[in-house]
């Protein structure tokens, strides 16, 4: 009797589970979030995102359930609007059957570790419970990641089979600031001189932390303080090949992404070297300079540091003998929201 009773359980547990091959397949789109209120298109293309999804059957989902349906899957978005994955996952057929799911981007992305919490155990398998906890450390010196994760809740948690073959859509949000500078050379209408970075560095930076995954957390437990190269390929064999800085007109964005973070005002800096090359023959001299970051956040409304999903442009301007001139300007990532202090060194 005992036997038959197991066999009818075990029985039961397999018409719950997930089609494994037929049915209606899984698929995916995404957007960017610009503000709370905006979305703007979907991914640049080629990119990776990284799936969890966990099957409750009737139950909703909760901090005990364990990612038993895809385990940091690897998605692809290529155009136009494609979202390609393997193997391909099914929506189970049984009426009120949940299935809920969370994404990040970039898949494995460098730096990243998955855990069980702030500080606990690795996130390691689909038996692993809750959301994966976000350790992140900035790796190679900069920070050209832009590290993402999707909002855990509608309209991807608690999902039942669509009436039509309906993708599950996820919303990013930027997890990290994103720092950009823009240098001009000004003072040279006759183009006497050329002006030539060999060096733009953030010091004294937190460059570990740790998230909770959901956008609507934030970042804890920093660490690692160190410094992040501006330009990743700031460091030719000659002066010559540093990128030069145009009159009138900005350089290309330079840009890093760090970790959120609070700005000690005593050591976290910009420091910013550069030559002035006369065009018409002679020497050149060098210049150099280190500037406390709340010097140029002063007024700002968070003038304390780098805020989660908001962007900094540095604006540079250059003259020879002259102090260098910043402006600075704080924006949520993509919108059109700004506070500017203009600062002179």
């Amino acid at each position: 009797m005992l036997s038959l009773a197991l066999l009818a359980l075990a029985l039961l547990s397999c018409a719950k589970q997930p089609q494994e091959t037929g049915g209606d397949p899984v698929s995916f789109d995404s957007s960017l979030t610009e503000t709370v209120t905006k979305t703007t298109s979907p991914l640049p293309n080629n990119t990776t995102f990284a799936v969890f999804a966990w099957y409750t059957g009737q139950s909703a989902w909760s901090a005990s359930a364990a990612p038993n349906f895809m385990y940091n899957e690897d998605v692809t978005y290529t155009s136009p609007s494609t979202y390609t994955y393997a193997p391909v996952k099914y929506w189970p057929n049984n009426t009120g059957d949940k299935v809920s799911f969370w994404a990040y981007c970039p898949h494995n992305a460098a730096g990243l570790t998955l855990s069980e919490s702030a500080g606990g155990e690795a996130y390691s398998n689909t038996s692993t419970t809750g959301l994966p906890y976000l350790d992140y450390t900035t790796v190679t010196g900069h920070g050209l990641v832009d590290l993402m994760s999707s909002n855990f809740d509608a309209p991807v948690k608690d999902l039942s089979k669509p009436s039509l073959n309906t993708p599950v859509h996820f919303v990013f949000r930027h997890l990290l600031s994103r720092i950009v500078f823009h240098f001009v050379k000004v003072d040279d209408d006759t183009d006497n001189y050329e002006v030539r970075l060999t060096a733009v560095t953030i010091k004294n930076i937190d460059q570990t932390a740790g998230h909770p995954g959901d956008p609507s957390g934030s970042w804890t437990g920093h660490t690692d303080n160190g410094d992040m190269s501006v330009y990743a390929d700031l460091t030719p064999l000659t002066t010559a090949d540093n990128p030069v800085v145009d009159k009138d007109e900005t350089l290309a964005d330079m840009a890093v992404m760090p970790i959120p973070q609070i700005l000690t005002g005593t050591t976290a800096k910009i420091y910013i070297s550069y030559e002035v090359v006369p065009t018409g023959g002679g020497e050149a001299v060098s210049n150099d300079g280190e500037y406390l970051i709340t010097d140029l956040h002063t007024g700002w409304v968070a003038p304390a540091g780098w805020e989660q999903n908001y962007q900094y442009t540095y604006n540079v301007s250059i003259s020879p003998g002259k102090p260098i001139v910043f402006s600075a300007r704080i924006e949520e990532w993509g919108s059109t929201k700004t506070w500017e202090y203009h600062y002179v060194d």
